[in-house]
């Protein structure tokens, strides 16, 4: 089907250089709405919006675009182009604007596989996902920056193909939980935070660091192993049990690992993640020198000649592609991308979009169960 800017419904809110399409879903707690927008070439891109009278919404949408203005150029992490302001409906609209990643979520991965397919995630595609994911909170980290709400439901797709290989390329996003390490004497309120993914001092207290988002990556991990969350098949009680301090010698946390396809490497990678003690949790940067991220990098390379050199460029030059070329929004606080326009220009796809089939599509219902503690 061909999609050109005029055929759009002209009611649909128009400001400058792109436009609002379709929601795409209601954001939990009150925090706005997501849509589908394009600019005029129908690059699509994502607009988390709210109305400025609400300013709950537009306050937690400012604060995170103030954490992702400094995560520019990091790969693996959403990329933020700028923000904006328009009239709707006779409201100021506040609308941060966002890489559109047409994946889906981690989640949809791991229920294809396990749930849908009947399949497990072979412990190579794991490894990759993993160092994926740790190199972007190894930059985030960098930053002085605590994600404080990392979960399959947050962590966003690109597909792509590797040696063959279907291996997507994962990017974390949603930033409105953020803290900076230096607010660590403030705890934080695990409103927003589903239970499963949280760490027991994140819990038991609010005390929060990069420790905290370490033991939620180690609960992905566990999920990519197994296709269930953390502990789920022992006791869900248990994680009750775990920030108490009563007798935690005693509480086995290793006792729901069992898994059909991964060996001592990964068993150990996961506790490493996984310490009830904060302060023996490895830092992302030392995980991904651990042999169960090296080994299984060189059984990818040497058996499907997969270039982790080439999947880093990709995904690092994806974090200098601005859809607009050089030009952007008048509220944009960024610098110009380092990329030159005439590549810009090549990456720009025709008008026959493949991605806009999803405006023709019902709205989605809110994933509330994405965003709902247990």
């Amino acid at each position: 089907m061909e999609y050109s800017w005029n055929k759009f419904d002209p009611k649909t809110t128009t400001f400058g250089s792109w436009k609002k399409f379709k929601e795409l879903e209601t954001e939990a707690y009150g925090r706005g709405s997501v849509f589908l927008a394009c600019n005029r070439s129908l690059r699509c891109i994502t607009v988390k919006s709210a109305s400025e009278h609400n300013h709950y919404a537009s306050s937690w949408l400012e604060q995170e675009h103030g954490f992702l203005s400094q995560l520019i150029g990091i790969p693996y992490v959403i990329q933020c182009y700028g923000e904006d302001y328009s009239v709707e409906n006779g409201h100021n609209v506040y609308n941060l604007l966002l890489e559109y990643a047409p994946g889906g979520t981690l989640r949809d991965l791991i229920k294809s596989r396990y749930y849908d397919q009947g399949l497990s995630l072979p412990e190579t595609h794991v490894a990759v996902y993993a160092r994926m994911l740790l190199r972007g909170l190894a930059g985030i980290h960098g930053k002085g920056i605590v994600h404080c709400n990392l979960k399959p439901e947050t962590i966003l797709e690109f597909p792509a193909i590797y040696g063959g290989e279907l291996i997507n390329d994962l990017v974390i996003a949603d930033f409105a939980s953020a803290r900076k390490v230096s607010e660590n004497h403030l705890p934080v309120m695990t409103t927003g935070t589903t239970r499963l993914y949280a760490s027991p001092e994140l819990v038991s207290s609010g005390q929060f660091g990069t420790y905290t988002d370490i033991w939620s990556f180690g609960c992905i991990v566990h999920e990519m192993m197994t296709g269930k969350p953390f502990l789920w098949n022992n006791d869900i009680a248990l994680i009750d049990q775990i920030p108490q301090g009563n007798n935690n010698d005693n509480i086995d946390l290793t006792s729901s690992w069992r898994f059909s396809n991964t060996g001592e490497a990964g068993v150990d990678f996961l506790r490493r993640c996984l310490e009830r003690d904060p302060e023996r949790r490895w830092s992302a940067k030392e995980l991904l020198l651990h042999p169960f991220i090296i080994k299984n990098l060189k059984i990818m390379s040497e058996t499907c000649g997969v270039d982790f050199e080439e999947i880093d460029r990709k995904n690092c030059l994806r974090t200098t592609a601005n859809p607009f070329g050089n030009g952007w929004v008048s509220r944009n606080l960024f610098s110009e991308p380092a990329m030159d326009v005439e590549v810009l220009q090549q990456q720009r796809p025709t008008a026959a979009h493949p991605l806009l089939d999803l405006l023709q599509q019902p709205p989605q219902q809110p994933r509330a169960a994405a965003h709902t503690g247990i």
